[in-house]
Order: structure tokens, then C-alpha cells, then sequence
């Protein structure tokens, strides 16, 4: 594989990672940024330019013929009996998701510089944003579980720190604590997944699934659906998603706009192929008859509610129950497409 490639592949990664700690710079050592001025435009023109090179390689991608690039990491550090592998695969499917999730946190990032140009606290937001992005750009190609919870821990943390940014209010505190119990519970689930993958296999990569005993492969199969539900906002009945709009407007539109709640269904749409057998009929029936379900709660919902913020969370549910029903029927190729134009729609929105 050529250099170049590799270039393409990574530089959007190294970008984010270079933004998030320059703003974990500023806002640790408690830098004071100039609210306007010449190095505020600079900062500003910065950020254009890096996710307009980072979009540009995801779309000399498509544009290049290749089926899949594989490259995995492999590190052994207590022996050949258990390899801790760090998988990523890009396809076409992937890039598109990196593409929409660089233009989603762009606009995000664009729009608040002038939102938050008189919050003392800017940099706090920008950091917590950029940890967002960058655990996004490592969930979206992962292949192993020990990569996906790294990425997804690191999301949630980001997620609950952007709710919980205004934390001289006593609701967003609030609201932020509520939305980490909720992630917490969900994650003992994916936790207990990647450990029986790693007993059973001595790795964690998901294709390794299929090589289960068929009882230790519907316990992790099921640990990994539990948090996907939490991450789209579609379990408990309580939905977190409502309450996660606390937080600046400009961040509510992550979570609204489909970067947050659409991991959970990034994570459903891996796995499909391995929960897609007769075996696993009762639970996709009872997964599609508790999303139809939710779906017509938050259609109710919608009927009684006058607050914009929170319209857009109910109808994000509505979208996000059908495509968890398409993906229970069998209907993979829909529940993408259904995907990525909602997250299209919600981006222009």
C-alpha cells in the first residue's frame, strides 16, 4: 500500500488529534484567548482549512478505485495468549460516515466561534468538541471491540461534558449526570462482551464472532446490541436524548444531528451479518416490536410538545426506531441509505 494512501487515511485522524490537544492546551493551562482580533481569525481560518483538507482526502477516496483497506495493530503484552489488536477497515460505507461527521462538526465548529465569541469558557467547548470528533474517526472504522470501546468511551465522556457545559446552571449538571448513568449501565454490557470475546478467543476482533460457541455468541451479540439501543437514544423509555439538549445549542446539533446517536447504529450495521441467522429470529422480532414501539411513544411525544429543541430530539427517535426495524427485517442496504440521508437532512437542517 503506497504512502499516499496512507496519508489520506490518517491525516483527518492526526488533524482532530492535533485540535483537540492544542484546545486542551488553552484550556488547561487557562490560556485567555482573544475574543476578536487578528489571532481570532487566524484560529478561525485554521479550522477551515483543516476540515476542508480532512473532507478532501475522504473524497479522494471514493473517487479512487479500491474494494477495502484493512491495517491492524497488534500488541502482546502478556504473551501470545492474549493479543490486544487495534483493526481498522475503511470502505466506501465508512468514508462516507467520516465525511458526513467532518462536515456535521465544521459547520458545528464554524458557527461557534461567533456563538460563544463573548463565553470566557470557549476553549473548554472547542476541546470537548475535538475529543468528540476524534473518537467519532475511531469508532467509525473499527473492526475490534477493544478499538470500539476506546472510541466509545471517549465519545460518551465527550458527550456528557458537552451536556454539563453551562456548569454554573443546576439543569445541565443535572442533565449531564443523568445522561452518564445511563452510559455507564449500558457500557458493563459492552465491557462483558469484549471480555468473553478475549476468553473464548484471545482477541477481540468481530469477525471472531462466528467462531463462538453458539450460547457465548448470543451473550456477546446481545452485550453489544443493550449499549448500541442506549447510544441511539432508544433505551430506557426515559430517552436521553431530550434532556442531552441542555447543553449549547451548537452541540445540541451533534446530538440531534445524528454524530451521537447514529454510533449506535454505525455499531448495529457491524455486527448485522453476525445476528442475521435463524437463531437469531425472537430477538429481532423483539427488537423491531420495541423499536415500533418507541416510535410510536416519540410520535405521541411530538403531538404535546412546543419546544424546537426538543421536536427535533422526538423526530430524531422516530427516524432512529425505523431504522433499527429496517435493520431487524433484514433490510441492510435501507437502514443505511436511511442513514446516511438522515444524516444529510439533519446536517442541512
Amino acid at each position: 500500500m503506497n504512502i499516499s494512501m496512507n496519508v489520506l487515511i490518517f491525516f483527518p485522524l492526526l488533524v482532530s488529534l492535533l485540535l483537540c490537544l492544542f484546545w486542551a492546551f488553552t484550556y488547561f493551562l487557562f490560556w485567555p484567548l482573544p475574543q476578536k482580533g487578528k489571532f481570532d481569525l487566524f484560529l478561525k481560518t485554521i479550522h477551515h482549512v483543516c476540515f476542508l483538507f480532512s473532507i478532501c482526502c475522504y473524497v479522494i477516496m471514493l473517487t479512487i478505485n479500491y474494494d477495502t483497506l484493512d491495517y491492524r495493530f497488534t500488541f502482546t503484552p502478556f504473551g501470545d495468549a492474549f493479543k490486544f489488536s487495534l483493526d481498522f477497515y475503511f470502505g466506501h460505507e465508512q468514508i462516507i460516515f467520516l465525511i458526513l461527521g467532518q462536515l456535521l462538526c465544521g459547520i458545528v465548529a464554524k458557527f461557534s466561534f461567533n456563538y460563544l465569541i463573548l463565553e470566557k469558557r470557549r476553549s473548554k467547548f472547542f476541546f470537548f468538541l475535538f475529543l468528540f470528533l476524534l473518537a467519532f474517526e475511531l469508532i467509525v472504522p473499527a473492526q475490534s471491540l477493544n478499538l470500539i470501546l476506546f472510541g466509545w468511551e471517549l465519545l460518551g465522556l465527550s458527550s456528557v461534558l458537552l451536556v454539563g457545559f453551562f456548569n454554573d446552571r443546576h439543569r445541565p449538571l443535572e442533565s449531564s449526570l443523568k445522561v452518564f448513568l445511563i452510559y455507564r449501565m449500558a457500557d458493563i454490557f459492552l465491557i462483558l462482551s469484549l471480555i468473553g470475546l478475549h476468553i473464548n478467543t484471545g482477541d477481540a476482533h468481530l469477525i471472531d464472532l462466528v467462531h463462538l460457541p453458539e450460547n457465548v455468541q448470543f451473550f456477546v451479540i446481545s452485550g453489544l446490541i443493550l449499549p448500541a439501543l442506549v447510544k441511539a437514544s432508544l433505551f430506557p423509555l426515559r430517552s436521553w436524548l431530550p434532556i442531552a439538549m441542555e447543553g449549547p445549542t451548537t452541540s445540541s446539533a451533534i446530538f440531534y444531528g445524528g454524530l451521537s446517536v447514529h454510533t449506535g447504529i454505525l455499531l448495529l450495521i457491524k455486527i448485522t451479518p453476525l445476528w442475521a441467522g435463524d437463531q437469531y429470529l425472537s430477538l429481532r422480532i423483539v427488537l423491531a416490536l420495541y423499536s415500533g414501539f418507541i416510535m410510536l411513544r416519540s410520535l405521541s411525544k411530538l403531538r404535546t410538545i412546543n419546544d424546537y429543541k426538543s421536536i427535533q430530539s422526538y423526530q430524531t427517535l422516530v427516524h432512529l426506531s425505523i431504522i433499527i426495524i429496517e435493520l431487524s427485517l433484514g433490510f441492510r442496504s435501507l437502514a443505511l441509505m436511511h442513514t446516511f440521508l438522515h444524516k444529510l437532512y439533519r446536517d442541512w437542517e
